[in-house]
């Protein structure tokens, strides 16, 4: 798009080249993330479990395969990657009592789930879903709402497996939302109050 000036073809040409690189920064801008987010007035807050990196047992020695045989079997690898057809198996423990709260979150880090997206993931056995996010190389931070009833207070297992290929996971967490009309209560039934902060120069 160029605006045409009766002076000099410099300015048709700067013009033209600013809005060609507005367009182009709108084209690669991120996507919102569809997360829960409530407006600052209200009392509405989160409380994040992430899954311990004792879970995380690197990939699936290629090799092996079909037999899953774990690369870091002792854990603590800084990522998980199911290969083949394996699975992996990550287990985590909600001690709270959500049965009130206002909504639940899960949050994946993955990286390389391709244009193919080839991420599923299930919590408990339960639904498979398949993020429709990422690229062939690239980190895609992904949220999603579930509901409530897929989680236990107590022990869970959420397990990851591809359809089209290796992806890496760096971190999973699940936020379970509340607010004083929708408490969170701790393993003896209190009340969890939202954290207090204040802003320090």
């Amino acid at each position: 798009m160029f605006v045409h000036s009766p002076y000099k073809h410099g300015v048709t040409m700067r013009v033209g080249f600013g809005v060609g690189l507005g367009l182009m920064l709108l084209l690669v801008m991120p996507l919102v993330a569809f997360a829960g987010i409530y407006d600052a007035d209200t009392p509405t807050t989160y409380k994040e479990y992430w899954i311990d990196h004792k879970e995380f047992t690197g990939g699936h020695v290629e090799a092996e395969l079909p037999n899953c045989v774990d690369t870091d079997s002792n854990g603590n690898s800084w990522y998980v990657e199911p290969w083949g057809q394996c699975r992996k198996d990550l287990t985590f423990t909600i001690p709270d009592d959500f049965s009130e709260a206002l909504k639940v979150e899960v949050y994946l880090d993955l990286w390389r789930n391709r244009v193919r997206q080839s991420a599923r993931f299930q919590i408990n056995n339960g639904q498979t879903y398949q993020p429709l996010a990422g690229e062939n190389w690239s980190r895609t931070p992904y949220v999603m709402a579930i509901d409530k009833s897929e989680l236990n207070q107590g022990q869970n297992t959420l397990s990851l497996f591809n359809n089209n290929g290796p992806f890496h996971a760096h971190d999973i967490a699940i936020r379970i939302y509340y607010d004083e009309s929708h408490p969170l209560r701790d393993s003896n039934g209190a009340v969890i109050g939202a954290p207090q902060g204040e802003l320090v120069s």
